[in-house]
């Protein structure tokens, strides 16, 4: 590993920076102008209704409102600290993973490239603090790695700690941060770290489900009000996911990636998104979700996300500067495209299935 140039650090800071900043504001702006939602109350419940069976994140959201202020911008301004903390982590992990402080640095764009995940964020909802936490637990596996058998039980039970954590902050966490573990162990190379963690953190949902623990729903159904074209638009952070997914996948072709990289590790970054997306989709055929709540549920399979890239920013560092095929050159846009036209080119705005799809939301005490 070689030391990175004074130009590669300060086009890293720069990207790094640039990332924080548009993140900051755009976060900032939306939690300040953004209508109070349902699920706000329902995540956080705000105005002092955080008492008896509020579950967990309403007493987090009290603990901290006692420190910043009341209303709903202070519980906003929580989850935003708490995204931007994920944005230190990711850049962090990225030059682990990568060896490469600039590839790092475009790994953090994951957090302001898809829109409506800022708004997400921005929100008085467990989200920004559950990827948080799932990025936390991806660094102490990382730290874990090559060390003694004793410090990996220790880091993965610290590791599991946090995982516990969210499940116990929002729905589905009880699947997706076991999943995320079983990522992250491969991701990492940690296996008794991971290990530790993962039976912590099972044995944590099965006490939570055995005492029927309050989580309560975090995930707007935008299907309510006919919103079809909100919708489509909200359709486009999916398509530009499967697009980097699958960029991610002609990259593995590069012997120097999978040199980089190692084989294993890369082909769980790619697969990472759709098996995030296969439990969002069965949380819909079980009802567990309603399908307009797809988009808001985003958030849940952020953490999957973030790592997809890196298999991609590999190869344009260290590959495509040499690239003399213009096949090489065509192929890579003609995959973008395609996935965007895919998913948003048979969608028709007047007839969106969702936006027939009427779902009353649960008595809520309004916001103010």
């Amino acid at each position: 590993m070689t030391s990175p140039t004074l130009a590669e650090r300060i086009a890293a800071l720069a990207v790094f920076a640039g990332v924080v900043f548009l993140f900051a504001v755009y976060a900032d702006y939306l939690a300040r102008v953004m209508v109070p939602l349902p699920t706000e109350s329902a995540a956080a419940a705000l105005l002092g209704l955080a008492a008896d069976g509020a579950g967990v994140y309403a007493r987090i959201v009290a603990a901290w409102q006692a420190l910043a202020g009341s209303g709903l911008h202070a519980a906003r301004l929580l989850s935003v600290l708490a995204a931007l903390a994920g944005i230190v982590l990711l850049v962090r992990i990225g030059a682990r993973l990568m060896a490469d402080v600039a590839g790092a640095a475009f790994l953090g764009l994951g957090f302001v490239i898809y829109p409506p995940l800022v708004g997400t964020y921005a929100a008085a909802t467990p989200h920004a603090s559950t990827t948080l936490l799932a990025l936390a637990a991806l660094a102490l596996l990382l730290h874990a790695a090559g060390r003694p058998p004793l410090a990996g039980v220790w880091h993965g039970l610290a590791a599991g700690a946090l995982c516990a954590l969210a499940v116990l902050l929002v729905p589905l966490a009880n699947v997706l941060m076991p999943l995320w573990l079983l990522v992250c162990g491969a991701v990492a190379g940690a296996r008794t770290a991971a290990g530790t963690a993962l039976g912590v953190t099972l044995l944590t949902a099965v006490i939570a489900a055995a005492a029927a623990l309050p989580v309560p729903a975090v995930d707007l159904d935008l299907a309510v009000g006919g919103q079809g074209s909100v919708l489509t638009a909200l359709l486009m952070p999916y398509a530009m996911v499967v697009a980097v997914t699958m960029l991610g996948v002609a990259a593995l072709a590069s012997p120097v990636v999978r040199a980089s990289l190692g084989l294993p590790r890369a082909v769980v970054m790619v697969a990472a998104p759709p098996m995030a997306f296969a439990v969002l989709l069965a949380a819909v055929a079980t009802g567990a979700l309603a399908p307009g709540q797809l988009t808001t549920a985003m958030g849940y399979a952020a953490p999957f996300m973030l790592l997809a890239p890196v298999p991609l920013i590999v190869w344009v560092r260290r590959v495509m500067p040499g690239v003399k095929s213009l096949l090489a050159w065509i192929v890579f846009p003609v995959i973008m495209y395609s996935c965007f036209w895919a998913i948003l080119g048979p969608i028709d705005p007047e007839t969106f299935p969702y936006s027939h799809r009427q779902m009353p939301q649960p008595g809520l005490a309004p916001l103010r």
